[in-house]
């Protein structure tokens, strides 16, 4: 469950300043970059937030995937003032339910290093089947 003076919703076109403000605190990324994404996710009703009044706590994402029908990847940032309230497992969760409600197929991941995202989409009830590891190649 969300905290009691919270509420769940869509983020829309009107809220994009904001949610590109809670981005660049959250995971620090360029903002022209966040624009665009938010931008486009915002347009495809992807982007959906957790709100206190005017502030974004939390944001989750449902992407529809370009390339493989019925799939999407679901995904979460939380504000690091919001963390380690299981807040980024129950958007999860909710994810998943809508997700599942439109018949998707739900697939989520995350950086190696990043063990608080790695125990939320455990308690969200996804299950590891798949490993994708990064290789480089040095021209020495």
């Amino acid at each position: 469950m969300f905290p009691a003076d919270t509420h769940y919703r869509l983020v829309e076109q009107s809220d994009i300043d904001i949610a590109i403000d809670f981005g660049l605190r959250s995971i620090g990324d360029v903002r022209e970059w966040l624009t665009g994404y938010y931008t486009e996710r915002i347009a495809k009703q992807e982007l959906f937030g957790l709100w206190n009044g005017n502030e974004l706590q939390a944001a989750g994402e449902l992407r529809l995937s370009a390339i493989r029908e019925g799939v999407a990847d679901v995904g979460m940032v939380v504000s690091p003032a919001f963390r380690r309230k299981r807040i980024a497992t129950e958007i999860l969760k909710r994810l998943l339910a809508d997700g599942r409600d439109r018949g998707l197929r739900l697939i989520c991941s995350t950086e190696e290093s990043n063990i608080g995202a790695q125990k939320a989409i455990v308690q969200a009830g996804f299950k590891s089947s798949h490993r994708i590891l990064e290789v480089a190649f040095s021209n020495s």
